[in-house]
């Protein structure tokens, strides 16, 4: 089944099989309410404090990487959330130096633009 990069459901149930401590921080995230918007921005920007609190495996970084390539990869909304509310902050979390190696470099050239040492 392919994934739809710009559906907030399809992200969330992705990054939960990769991540399944993502599960219940997307649960916490809404508390039960219902998400406040139906975009993939949300979603990554509830991932992000998770990935500064767990240990990722390789094959998690690499699954994790393959995720980011495709929103990169599919354009519009998907690429627009993908690097507003996840590419300009990954470099906040240390698992980002395990991860960058399995981007492509259209995703790497969108962490690098964002960094200004």
């Amino acid at each position: 089944m392919a994934i739809d990069f710009a559906s907030q459901a399809d992200l969330v149930r992705q990054l939960s099989s990769i991540i399944p401590e993502f599960a219940s921080e997307w649960a916490e995230w809404h508390d039960g309410e219902s998400p406040l918007s139906s975009n993939p921005h949300v979603v990554y920007m509830a991932l992000m404090p998770l990935l500064g609190r767990v240990e990722l495996s390789d094959k998690q970084c690499k699954a994790l990487a393959e995720l980011i390539n495709g929103a990169v990869a599919a354009g519009g909304m998907a690429e627009n959330a993908v690097f507003t509310c996840f590419l300009e902050h990954f470099r906040n979390v240390p698992v980002h130096k395990r991860v960058k190696p399995y981007l492509r470099n259209d995703a790497k050239l969108r962490l690098s633009a964002n960094f200004t040492p």
